[in-house]
This record gives structure tokens, C-alpha cells and sequence, in this order.
């Protein structure tokens, strides 16, 4: 399972930024360029990485091409998480397997996820035992509905609030603004997210005109809480000509591209051209615009294209109500440790 797991990343179907971490075993390049330039599997030469052995059932042996001390510290990301081959194949995304505290309750609705704490005997031997007993997932279509649950109490924390959610709650040092002071708390973590939003030169529409009119972007023109870089776009010099109807966006569910997209396509695009989301994360010549994250922890492991329009450089800034209490700064925005916290109960809240 590891060492399919392993090699799983290198699929053409799967993101190339966990191949990244993997780079430095031998063979796993060699292997991971052919799973994705070689589409006819009758034409490959290679169905492993050479690097990856597994002797035993008990004993998987890597081979890198050089020392690397941080490697183990790449395994750590979720990026590489491992999972058994007839999980993946029995729907991994509606059937999850893991060895953490909670169990999921069956039956999940559309709109939210279930978690209860695990009492059987394989609990009680982790190191951590958290100690609260349920924890439910909420979804929201957008900040807009995912605030006005939150201020309605059907939502205890917010993790990661997007940008519109911050403009509204707390100032330019992440403070909260006084209306709010005494009905919510916010932390501000030290890890953060880096959004690279590219143009696609593969792009089979006027990809110049695009350019030219994305060029008019200036650093004042959105109000955005973080810091961010902009490349000038490169255009020829020659007739521009007229611009596509609409010019498609890799699908994306990060509020942040979401909303810096629409006030892009609202101020710059319209009403000469539409922008849209489109149905695929992968960039193909149908898309003119598609979106690479990275964050604190990966960054310096994940080679990313600095071929880019804009990069977004936005801290992780957690909301919460006073009846909740034990955060943590989060060291990785993708952990959220909830060891510590407790939540406080009175005659109207059960916990």
C-alpha cells in the first residue's frame, strides 16, 4: 500500500504537487514523465519506481539520489498520505479509511460532515486523546452564507476565513473591528497561503487580448488583506483583435481566487468579455486561467512555475465565538489542532 500509494502520485489523474515531494527518489522522475507524456500504456517501459522496494510485508526501502535531510519531513505532508489500493478503488472520497480519534457517522447529509470522538480499545492507545465528543463539518456556498451561519451560532469556528469575511470583521493588522469586539474572537496565525494565478499560453482562444486588458491590473485596484506580487503580462505587438466571448477558469472552491476573479472579471473583462469557472481543476487549451496554491509548509519543497499573472500572499486568520476557548496558532494550515479545546456550556448550549 505504501509503496502503491507512493506511486500513485505520479498519475496523470493526480495533482502533480505531491510528485514534487518525491523527486529525489530514483526512478520516480523517469517514472512520473512517462505516466504523463506516454498517455498509450503499451508504449511505457516502466510499471514502478526502481527507488521504492518493499522486501517484506513489514519493510519498504527508498533510494535517493542524494542526501536530503528534510525527507522524512516531506513524508509528514498530507500531500502523501497513505491508504490502502482497494479503498481508492471502493470510492476513497464517499468511503474514508484512517487511523485518527474520530470515527464519520454514516449517512452524511449534503451540506455537512459528522465526526464522533472513537471510544473502542485502538483509541485509547494514541498519544492524544481529544476531548471533544463530536465535530460537525459545515459547508457554505460562499462567505456571504457561510458568515451569516456563523453569526446565527450554527457555526462555533471558522478555521480560515476568505477575504470578503475579513474586510468586513477585522481591520489591516487583523484586529476586530469594535462592533465585534465583544461578540467574537480572532487569531492570527503565523502560517499562511501563497494562490499563483497563471494565464495559459496553450490557451486556443485570443489569449492577447486578455493579456493586454489584464495589464490595466493595478496593486490599489482590490482590497485585498495580505500582500501580493504582479508580473506584467508579455503582448505582442500586433492587432490585438477582439476578445472571446468568455474565457474559462480552471474550477477552483478557495474563496480568495473566487472572489479575486469576479472582481477581476467585473472591473476589467465586462461587458466586452464573461469569465467562468470551469467544470475541470486541470488546465487544458479550453482554459485561460488556472490557479497553483501552495503554503508555508510546502513551499520550499514544491517547485511552482514562476511563470505567473499574480501571486497572493494571505495570512490564516481563524474566527471563532468566546464560548470556545484552547486555539492554537496553526504551524500548518492544513492541520487544526483541537487537542486543547473546550467549549464552555450555559442553560441554552449543549455540548
Amino acid at each position: 500500500d505504501v509503496k502503491w500509494a507512493f506511486e500513485r502520485t505520479a498519475k496523470a489523474d493526480v495533482p502533480p504537487t505531491a510528485g514534487s515531494l518525491l523527486m529525489n527518489i530514483e526512478g520516480y522522475e523517469t517514472f512520473f514523465k512517462e505516466q504523463r507524456e506516454l498517455y498509450r500504456e503499451d508504449q511505457r517501459a516502466l510499471d514502478e519506481v526502481s527507488g521504492i522496494r518493499t522486501p517484506d510485508n513489514e519493510t519498504i526501502v527508498i533510494r535517493l539520489f542524494e542526501p536530503d535531510p528534510e525527507f522524512l519531513k516531506k513524508l509528514a505532508s498530507p500531500l502523501l498520505f497513505i491508504y490502502p489500493r482497494e479503498a481508492v478503488d471502493a470510492d476513497l472520497a464517499n468511503r474514508p479509511v484512517g487511523t485518527g480519534a474520530y470515527r464519520m457517522r454514516t449517512g452524511q447529509s449534503n451540506d455537512s460532515i459528522v465526526l464522533t470522538k472513537d471510544d473502542s480499545d485502538r483509541a485509547a492507545s494514541r498519544l492524544t486523546r481529544p476531548n471533544i465528543n463530536r465535530i460537525d463539518f459545515i459547508y457554505a456556498k460562499d462567505e456571504s452564507q457561510l458568515f451569516q451561519k456563523f453569526a446565527r451560532g450554527e457555526i462555533d469556528w471558522i478555521p480560515e476565513i476568505g477575504p470578503e469575511i475579513a474586510k468586513n470583521v477585522s481591520d489591516t493588522t487583523y484586529n476586530l473591528i469594535p462592533v465585534y469586539q465583544d461578540r467574537y474572537r480572532i487569531n492570527s496565525s503565523s502560517s499562511y497561503r501563497n494562490t499563483f494565478i497563471h494565464l495559459n499560453d496553450n490557451f486556443r482562444g485570443n489569449l492577447h487580448w486578455l493579456k493586454n486588458r489584464l495589464n490595466e491590473f493595478g496593486e490599489d485596484n482590490y482590497e485585498l488583506r495580505g500582500s501580493y506580487t504582479i508580473n506584467e503580462l508579455s503582448v505582442p505587438d500586433d492587432e490585438l483583435g477582439e476578445p472571446d466571448s468568455a474565457y474559462m477558469i480552471s474550477f477552483s472552491e478557495d474563496y480568495l481566487v473566487r472572489s479575486f476573479l469576479s472582481r477581476v472579471r467585473s472591473n476589467y473583462l465586462q461587458p466586452d468579455a464573461e469569465m467562468r469557472f470551469f467544470d475541470t481543476r486541470v488546465a487544458d487549451s479550453r482554459t485561460a486561467i488556472y490557479t497553483k496554491q501552495s503554503d508555508s509548509f510546502h513551499n520550499s519543497y514544491i517547485d511552482l512555475n514562476q511563470d505567473y499573472w499574480i501571486k497572493i500572499n494571505s495570512r490564516i486568520i481563524q474566527l471563532y465565538h468566546p464560548h470556545i476557548s484552547g486555539m492554537n496558532d496553526n504551524l500548518v494550515p492544513w492541520k487544526l489542532f483541537i487537542e486543547h479545546i473546550r467549549v464552555k456550556s450555559d442553560e441554552s448550549r449543549s455540548i
